[in-house]
């Protein structure tokens, strides 16, 4: 059986770092077996097909990316399905029209809620957020840029796997998947 699965890459093609050409990742994949590869912008998201499970897609991406283009970012591996749940519940769609300044970030493992109060005692924050398990929910309401839950900021605190998509890239990505 045939499994689509979302391909997100944390921090690729920023800030002039991490170059990583998709075009060359996209044939790089195809020769390597995997099927109906898609790239959604420059920034680390890609679709595909394969018979591997969702674990076994993981390694053999992020081997694939060490090995051919000597890139080791943090790779997070979904479902569609799993995007679309975190699109749908997401809360804070009567803060802005511009679906670019909310966000949603995927970590690769759930967060309970006396990690998460321990860890950001003290800690101001100026962005307003929900967590649910292993996503974070993000209204930034002074940027992205500035928000200090950004997927660095919990991949250093909580040593988790994080990167972060706009709702507007979101609703790109699983336009692609549908």
């Amino acid at each position: 059986m045939k499994n689509t699965f979302v391909v997100l890459l944390k921090g690729v093609n920023v800030g002039g770092h991490n170059k990583l050409k998709m075009a060359d990742l996209k044939s790089t994949l195809l020769i390597k077996g995997f099927e109906n590869v898609t790239t959604i912008i420059q920034s680390g998201n890609i679709i595909l097909t394969t018979d591997l499970s969702l674990h076994e897609t993981h390694q053999k991406f992020t081997s694939i990316l060490e090995k051919k283009f000597d890139l080791s970012v943090p790779v997070l591996v979904l479902t569609p399905a799993k995007i679309k749940n975190a699109l749908d519940a997401f809360p804070f769609f009567d803060k802005s029209d511009d679906e670019s300044k909310l966000h949603i970030t995927f970590m690769d493992r759930k967060l309970s809620e006396s990690e998460w109060n321990g860890k950001l005692d003290n800690i101001s924050l100026k962005e307003t957020y929900q967590l649910k398990e292993d996503i974070l929910y993000i209204y930034p309401s002074e940027g992205y840029h500035k928000a200090k839950l950004n997927a660095t900021f919990l991949a250093n605190k909580f040593k988790v796997n994080a990167t972060n998509r706009n709702v507007k890239t979101i609703r790109k990505i699983l336009a692609k998947t549908e």
